[in-house]
């Protein structure tokens, strides 16, 4: 967990180092090919390195998200359960299924929470979602249905905040619903599959928002 930390903090910090590589490659080429062709060569380094480093450091976050929160509800006591992680500017949209949990669906919600409050993380989560289902085969349906509900309520929430003239909010413990437009890659683990975002139990669902605010999906 330390080796995942440390590096994701590293790759943070080494993006922001693009800005020297891109004046390297505009001093090294700006008299043989003339100052325009060196800004453009500047700019294409510089952004492609902090893409390359920020692409980097979401894949390593969000793997080892997914995997300790599949971790924590195993400890828990259920075995079964897949993750999905998406990742959007304002932060992470975690998602746990599990998989016939039943009444203590609820019990593995609270503890999720908890430790994602308690994890080096924890700024990086926005909203966490989780789902009892029936099966996998009901997982994408639930995807989207916890989609469509996320952008419900942010939407709503962008409309209060405009009236109250204020900065939008994440949506506050409010159940689940069907299909938000991704607005970045995907992760998973496990089986593998690329997405992004979460919620919590009161009967079969329940969704709650995370600490800080920035898309991507994961599955496990």
């Amino acid at each position: 967990m330390k080796n995942v930390k440390k590096k994701f903090e590293l790759l943070n910090r080494l993006k922001w180092m693009g800005g020297l590589l891109g004046l390297v490659v505009y001093l090294a080429t700006w008299e043989p090919f003339g100052e325009l062709l060196a800004m453009a060569l500047c700019f294409f380094f510089t952004t492609t390195f902090y893409r390359i480093c920020k692409k980097e450091s979401m894949r390593l976050l969000c793997d080892f998200v997914a995997a300790d929160l599949k971790k924590v509800v195993q400890e828990a006591g259920h075995e079964h359960c897949i993750v999905e992680i998406k990742s959007f500017a304002e932060g992470l949209i975690t998602r746990v299924y599990l998989v016939n949990a039943g009444a203590r669906s609820a019990l593995y919600g609270r503890i999720v929470l908890s430790h994602i409050g308690n994890s080096w993380y924890k700024k990086n989560v926005w909203v966490t979602q989780m789902l009892d289902v029936a099966g996998e085969g009901e997982i994408q349906d639930a995807s989207r249905m916890l989609d469509d509900e996320l952008y419900q309520q942010l939407k709503k929430a962008r409309m209060e905040a405009k009236a109250a003239k204020g900065t939008p909010q994440p949506p506050k413990n409010v159940p689940g619903s069907r299909d938000v437009q991704s607005h970045g890659p995907v992760y998973g683990q496990g089986k593998i599959r690329y997405a992004h975002k979460t919620t919590t139990p009161s009967e079969k669902k329940v969704e709650v928002p995370a600490n800080n605010p920035k898309e991507e999906k994961k599955e496990e």
